[in-house]
């Protein structure tokens, strides 16, 4: 997973997710977990954070602001697809500079999603 957080939103990549792949940590294994699980079985909105936090999406964009608990991923809102771009070449940018392994994989995930497929120098992403 990647993240990056601006003062109001948070973008993340699940380099991983393919909607079937299980996400699987530390804190999965608690007791509040198992409880929410358990939930799951009979509250629909549980079941839902449930599903999102078991599979997750490749990518995720939460306003921290209006939504402290990441509860309502805005990926797919239209009214965000301008920073959703945004934030999506800064994040490529960074993991260029850094040599991120996980480069070849962001640039495959957002290149199937945005329109143009040009040099990232030139301000759009390439593949």
């Amino acid at each position: 997973m990647r993240c990056l957080h601006e003062k109001r939103f948070g973008s993340i990549f699940n380099s991983w997710a393919d909607g079937k792949t299980r996400y699987n940590t530390e804190s999965m294994s608690g007791l509040t977990f198992k409880a929410m699980q358990q939930a799951a079985a009979n509250q629909k909105e549980i079941s839902e954070r449930v599903d999102i936090l078991v599979h997750r999406t490749a990518e995720e964009l939460y306003d921290i602001a209006n939504d402290p608990g990441a509860l309502h991923n805005l990926f797919t809102d239209p009214a965000y697809q301008e920073r959703i771009e945004r934030m999506r070449l800064t994040m490529l940018n960074w993991m260029e500079q850094t040599q991120d392994p996980l480069l070849p994989k962001f640039r495959t995930t957002i290149a199937a999603k945005t329109k143009a497929n040009t040099e990232p120098s030139n301000g759009v992403l390439k593949n």
